[in-house]
Formats: structure tokens, sequence, C-alpha cells
């Protein structure tokens, strides 16, 4: 069956605008990009922790409103696992948003505070995902609060301010937008939404939708044909993932899945096609 696409302007319009009238971002607060030239400032290893930075001349370097296609890679919950993708992110030259939940943080399984400073020293955007990954619309308002605005403080110590935010399950309630913007955030996705049978365009600046959750049954052939649809007519596609392993849970990619993908992504720029971050998705108007 041949994958439908349909580009998100509403969406990227809200979205650019919400960015160029913010307020400057005070104490260090921002967007964590690329660096220009695609150097990301080396980060000193502690007993083997971090990950290299991208490559100069990666997909990632810089932000361009021509762009016709943009690929937004996304990783959720700041699982160890992860290090294998920046490992491959760095040697494909790609940038990524890492979505972190900060209550967990060096638990068994996670990444440490350490880990999360080096990605962001290495260019890519640190996200809020909750303190502690809660489901928000099964809270109260106020728990909601808590759960939005402290992780973007305890994060704030690690690397620039998170901008974007990811909701946990995907799942938000009508109090969540306002809660999450009142925070100091400006976008939100949630996981899903656009699927190859019925994309869909976001209902506002908190409301992105990407295409489903990669899980250890996406091959990347899967993966390639949901670039190739968006390469037919221009737009954004953001990609949704966790663990990196293999056979380890559903909501998994193996490590040879991922980097035959992000080989192949990185070639994709006399395409039109370049891979950003969220935040810089948003920036350059997408």
């Amino acid at each position: 069956m041949a994958v439908q696409w349909r580009r998100l302007p509403a969406a990227a319009l809200l979205l650019a605008a919400a960015l160029s009238c913010a307020s400057p971002p005070a104490e260090g607060e921002g967007v964590t990009s690329p660096r220009a030239g695609g150097a990301g400032v080396a980060s000193p290893r502690a007993g083997g922790e971090g990950v290299a930075s991208p490559r100069a001349g990666g997909a990632g370097a810089g932000a361009s409103p021509g762009d016709r296609t943009v690929v937004v890679l996304t990783f959720d919950d700041g699982l160890a696992g992860q290090l294998t993708a920046a490992a491959m992110l760095r040697r494909h030259g790609l940038p990524a948003t890492f979505f972190v939940s900060s209550a967990k943080l060096g638990l068994p399984g996670r990444l440490t505070r350490a880990q999360v400073r080096a990605l962001a020293a290495d260019g890519h955007e640190i996200g809020g995902h909750t303190l502690s990954h809660a489901r928000l619309d099964t809270l109260t308002p106020a728990r909601q609060r808590t759960e939005i605005c402290a992780d973007r403080r305890a994060l704030a110590g690690l690397a620039p301010a998170p901008v974007t935010l990811a909701y946990p399950y995907g799942r938000a309630d009508a109090a969540t937008a306002r809660l999450a913007r009142e925070c100091g955030y400006v976008a939100a996705r949630g996981s899903g939404g656009l699927t190859p049978a019925a994309p869909r365009a976001a209902t506002g600046l908190f409301d992105v939708p990407t295409m489903p959750a990669v899980v250890e049954t996406t091959t990347a052939a899967a993966l390639r044909s949901y670039v190739t649809a968006a390469e037919r007519h221009g737009g954004v596609v953001t990609l949704v993932f966790h663990d990196v392993c293999s056979s380890c849970g559903e909501y998994s990619v193996a490590p040879d899945v991922l980097d035959d993908f992000l080989g192949w992504l990185a070639a994709r720029r006399p395409y039109g096609t370049r891979v950003r971050t969220f935040a810089e998705a948003v920036r350059a108007g997408r």
C-alpha cells in the first residue's frame, strides 16, 4: 500500500510564531542545537560516560527555512540504551532530541546526570518529559504542574532550560497545555497522530503529532518510507524512539535497524531533506 502524506503547515506556522515572539531566554536558557560547523563541545568522560559530538558538515549542521523536508529524531525516557543511538548519531553527523524524566536519572537502566550534560554539550536538544514519567491526564492540575515545572527546573541545572516537552504515554488533558506554557515551554508533542493511512495536522502548539512510536517490529524500510513519502510533498517527519537494544521490549529498536536507517537518512541531503532537533524544526518555521 502506498504511504500517504500531508504537510502540516498550520502547526508549523504556530510553532514558529511562538518561538519568534518568545521572550529572550534568561540565565542561559535556550534551545540546544548543533554548533556551527557541526561541532559539539567535546565533554570530559567520567567513568566512560558521555557521547561524541555530531561531526562537522553533518546533516544536522545549521537550520534553514528552505529545507523541503525536515526529519526530527526524538528519544524518550532517558534510557541508558540511548547512548548506543548517540554513538550512531555522532558517526552519521545527525542531531536528535532526548526527552528526559529528571527524577529517574541515575536509576538502573537510565541515563546519568553526567550523560545528559554530555548529550547537551554535544549539540543534542534536551527536552522535558515530567519528573517521574507521569501519565498527566490522570493527575490533578496541581500535580501536573509539579511534574512539568519541577522537571524543567531540574533539567535546567544540566543543560539549557528545555523549551519543548513530550507527554509521557502521549497523553494530556485540557489543562496540560496551559500548565506547560506557564512552566516555560513553547511547544509539546504527544505520540502518534500521524499514520500512513490517516495523517492529521496539529491543532496547536501543544498538540504536535508524530509518526507511530517505533517498536521492535518496525523495520528500517518502514522508517525510510515515512521519509520518502514526506519528500514527495515536503513537510515534517517526527519519529519517536525509546530503547535501543536487541529483543529487549516492545518499545525498542534494534541497533542494526537504527544504524541502517540513520546511515540512509544522512545521505538524503541531495533530496532537500535535513535532520533537525524538535526545537530547531520549530524555529525554522516547519
